[in-house]
């Protein structure tokens, strides 16, 4: 199959990544002639026309577009412009122009298979053109069957190289699109950093994030009941996060927001239970229907959103996220601390990662729940007593 057809499959891809590697795929497309009729192209270089002649017979067989030249040059100008799937170059000993021409040709950004004939092989000019990027070298005598099958062999391997190339390429550039993504998100919630990491570097980043969400799966989806479930989640918070004061609000049949469970990490005793209460009443309000995770940093930032309550986190630096499933709010989480001791941006990353999976499987606790509640009895908020606010570093649930 000619290159041509791989470059129209990868255009809509490519399409639904972004416009601007639309128009670079379309330019790679302008820049080499397709090839005619889907045939596989084969370009024959030889100095003698007898060795033009036979290769060209042997290839009869198959319906391939086939072109045998002469010199070097014409080769290079025809590489040059037109799309070849298999190169097939006569050498007569090492270091010559010929092995010049599979150096070139291996370099090129869409590269033929290319097979290197001889009729006087040595050690020294078979190694030679596989160092240059040959995908075969056959001896001269060879013919019928025999030679087909190697360079339909050799057709193959150029054809998955090149497919790998255009895959990496691709992927490049989407990560270097999901970079400037990234970069945008985080200008936006103040905690982007200043260095870009490289296309590398953003590739072994997504396989990070899906680690952490396998992770994360197996630990909650083996939790089926609400206090189980919380606590496990608080547990991975503080062991991503760091020591953190935590609270996790959840919704009863009603539609008002209850305290399910909390980590208290510095807060005074004497002004923790008060402190829930009016943070039960505000953040679910304010945030439930929050897409992105909300940072705050400052006080100016906290009375921006909560107003006369942002006294409560004074001094505080505040992650807030709501969790879905669908177009529902099943759970706003609240972490804070001194903002002397701020969130890394990895954290917010781990959140990002986790947050949809904390709602689905919120989300089949509670179908679990009321497949065993009496009839009319809905939500699993009903009834629950809010839990005191212990030690610092200890779990509360009041589910």
């Amino acid at each position: 199959m000619g290159r041509a057809s791989r470059t129209r499959r990868d255009e809509p891809q490519a399409e639904r990544l972004a416009m601007d590697l639309e128009l670079d795929a379309i330019g790679e497309q302008i820049t080499r002639r397709p090839s005619s009729a889907g045939k596989t192209q084969v370009l024959i270089v030889a100095r003698s026309k007898r060795e033009r002649e036979r290769l060209s017979a042997s290839l009869r067989t198959r319906a391939w577009s086939v072109e045998a030249v002469q010199g070097i040059r014409a080769a290079s100008e025809r590489l040059s412009w037109a799309s070849v799937d298999l190169l097939i170059v006569e050498a007569q000993r090492a270091g010559d122009a010929a092995q010049a021409l599979v150096r070139d040709a291996a370099r090129l950004e869409d590269a033929p298979a290319v097979v290197v004939v001889s009729h006087k092989p040595s050690v020294d000019l078979a190694v030679g053109a596989m160092r240059d990027g040959a995908d075969d070298f056959i001896d001269g005598t060879l013919a019928g069957e025999g030679l087909i099958e190697r360079l339909e062999s050799a057709i193959a391997r150029g054809e998955a190289r090149r497919e790998r190339d255009g895959e990496r390429d691709r992927l490049r550039k989407m990560c270097a699109k999901l970079n400037d993504i990234r970069r945008e998100m985080f200008d936006q919630i103040g905690t982007m950093c200043d260095d870009l990491v490289t296309a590398y570097g953003e590739l072994s980043e997504q396989i990070d994030v899906l680690d952490v969400l396998h992770e994360f799966q197996s630990l909650v989806r083996r939790e089926l009941d609400v206090e189980a479930l919380l606590r496990t989640v608080l547990e991975y918070l503080l062991a991503k996060g760091g020591p953190t004061n935590a609270a996790i609000f959840l919704p009863d049949s009603y539609g008002d927001f209850s305290l399910g469970a909390y980590v208290n990490y510095d807060c005074p005793r004497d002004t923790g239970e008060a402190m829930l209460d009016h943070l039960a009443d505000v953040m679910p309000d304010a945030f439930c229907d929050e897409t992105r995770i909300a940072l705050m940093r400052s006080d100016a930032e906290l009375e921006a959103m909560l107003g006369d309550d942002a006294h409560w986190l004074s001094g505080q630096g505040v992650l807030v996220m709501s969790c879905m499933a669908g177009d529902e709010c099943l759970a706003v989480v609240t972490l804070f601390r001194d903002r002397r001791n701020p969130f890394e941006a990895k954290f917010l990353s781990t959140l990002e990662v986790i947050r949809d999976a904390f709602g689905e499987q919120l989300q089949r606790v509670i179908r679990i729940h009321h497949r065993h509640q009496p009839e009319g009895e809905m939500g699993y908020g009903d009834g629950m007593d809010e839990g005191e606010f212990d030690e610092p570093g200890d779990f509360g649930l009041a589910a």
